[in-house]
């Protein structure tokens, strides 16, 4: 995605020279380590202005999160915004996500 830093020439090559499965297990490592933070975040925002305003703060920023995220996917598998009238999914064509998804315990 050229709209974003591409990353240093040594990192890509270090990714690129890392095996498949300890490539995914880093992946997966930085989706968990996204909702960590967000956790964080929210025990920080629950301590100083309570429960409810963190729940308030939270669900604003991941109905953002969202469309952002919805966004950059479209743009990287070049889809629009109908996605289940296209057939270009690039590499996610036979993704199926659902109960056993290694999304779930992120």
């Amino acid at each position: 995605m050229s709209e974003y830093p591409p990353g240093s020439i040594e990192d890509r090559k270090k990714l690129a020279r890392m095996p498949l499965e300890k490539l995914l297990d880093y992946f997966f490592l930085q989706i968990r380590n996204l909702w960590r933070v967000d956790g964080v975040y929210f025990l920080g925002i629950e301590k100083k202005f309570g429960t409810e305003a963190a729940t308030e703060i939270d669900a604003s920023v991941w109905e953002n999160m969202a469309v952002i995220e919805a966004k950059s996917l479209q743009k990287m598998l070049k889809v629009g915004e109908d996605p289940g009238h296209s057939n270009n999914y690039g590499p996610f064509a036979q993704v199926k996500l659902g109960s056993g998804s290694a999304f779930q315990d992120c």
